[in-house]
């Protein structure tokens, strides 16, 4: 069964599918898949990760369109995803990184019952950030 449909397959609600994007199947790579909302068949957004092999790792990454945003549609995929990447066996430990000041995705975060690991400073668009870290175990 491929991942795209195991993904599918794990999304409870009805509001939403996920569906490969065209980088689906690249190896060690689990999407992107696009969200994509099932009343209008309209993009919300994309959700994907990679495996660092060497540590079982699967960094997670998400984005919804604003006008989407605070609609369940991010807590829906990444729980989703979440499950499919600790079933299989070659993963050990699913992280998220976030801004620190990013309310709404560490509560994503922690909806997929991720747990807060740790802060550093990191980069985005150029600009110093302090960003969180949120990991999952099986």
């Amino acid at each position: 069964m491929d991942i795209a449909y195991r993904l599918t397959a794990a999304v409870a609600r009805v509001t939403m599918e996920l569906v490969a994007g065209p980088r689906a199947g690249e190896s060690e790579q689990f999407g992107p898949f696009f969200l994509v909302r099932k009343s209008d068949g309209a993009v919300i957004g994309e959700i994907g990760s990679t495996l660092d092999a060497a540590t079982a790792t699967a960094p997670v990454g998400y984005t919804v369109v604003a006008s989407c945003w605070g609609q369940g549609y991010a807590t829906e995929a990444l729980r989703a995803l979440v499950a499919v990447l600790l079933a299989r066996a070659d993963v050990r430990r699913v992280v998220s990184e976030t801004m620190v000041d990013h309310a709404a995705s560490r509560r994503v975060t922690e909806k997929a019952d991720m747990r807060l690991c740790g802060q550093r400073a990191g980069e985005e668009d150029g600009e110093s950030v302090e960003l969180v870290a949120y990991e999952l175990l099986p």
